[in-house]
């Protein structure tokens, strides 16, 4: 009875072993075929534009020693500043694989945007609200909507703001059909001119009696309140 105890016991350490072994010669093996097949550097490495170096490491696959690779292409001589794809030449070993180095641009630009005022009938430009743009790539804008301007009023206007790569922003700014501004800000010791006052000074100048603006002392620290007087409506400055 015992001996059988025993020989049970070791028959399963024996299958444990048999086991264990099989496992680690199926690991090697898979290893090998991917070393052959696959092989040890990462057939394609993608990174988004503004990266500053790309190490090695990048380029070796995981589980392979870093101190066996080296570049055979100088990464000093690609250009990573715009988008682009570059051949990448890896040794490991003896042997030299080639990796494709792709630059994307997938981030929106940065916008600041402000409201404006603007006179009757202006006609909406992405650019006249736009305080900032960061991009790394080429820009351009645009108003979404057309906005009827022949009132006064206040009016939403969405604009986007994109990059050549299809990266974008969109803004809701608010925009002031006015002729008089509201609130201006003269700085002491220079010249006061109407057109600070008037948005359309050639088509609208005659709204303003021209002893309104002589009041005003450019040299002095003040407050003033110009009237001004629109098809009979009375404007306060």
């Amino acid at each position: 009875m015992r001996s059988k105890l025993k020989n049970k016991k070791k028959n399963s350490f024996k299958n444990i072993l048999i086991g264990l072994s099989a496992m680690i010669l199926t690991i090697f093996c898979l290893l090998y075929f991917v070393f052959k097949v696959f092989g040890t550097i990462n057939n394609k490495i993608t990174i988004e534009l503004g990266t500053k170096n790309v190490p090695l490491s990048n380029f070796v696959m995981y589980g392979f020693d870093i101190k066996k690779a080296s570049f055979i292409t100088n990464i000093k001589d690609l250009d990573l500043t715009k988008v682009a794809e570059y051949n990448v030449k890896v040794k490991y070993d003896d042997k030299i694989e080639t990796s494709k180095l792709k630059i994307v641009d997938t981030t929106s630009p940065e916008v600041v945007v402000k409201g404006i005022s603007k006179y009757l009938n202006y006609e909406p430009k992405a650019e006249d609200f736009i305080v900032s743009v960061s991009d790394l790539s080429e820009i351009k804008s645009k108003v979404t909507k057309k906005v009827d301007t022949s009132k006064f009023g206040n009016y939403n206007v969405i604009i986007e703001i994109s990059d050549i790569y299809g990266n974008k922003v969109v803004k809701l700014v608010n925009l002031e059909i006015n002729w008089i501004s509201t609130s201006v800000t003269h700085e002491l010791g220079t010249k006061f001119d109407i057109s600070e006052v008037i948005m359309n000074v050639e088509k609208d100048k005659d709204k303003i009696n021209l002893e309104e603006l002589e009041k005003v002392d450019p040299n002095k620290v003040g407050e003033y309140i110009i009237h001004g007087t629109y098809d009979d409506v009375k404007f306060i400055n």
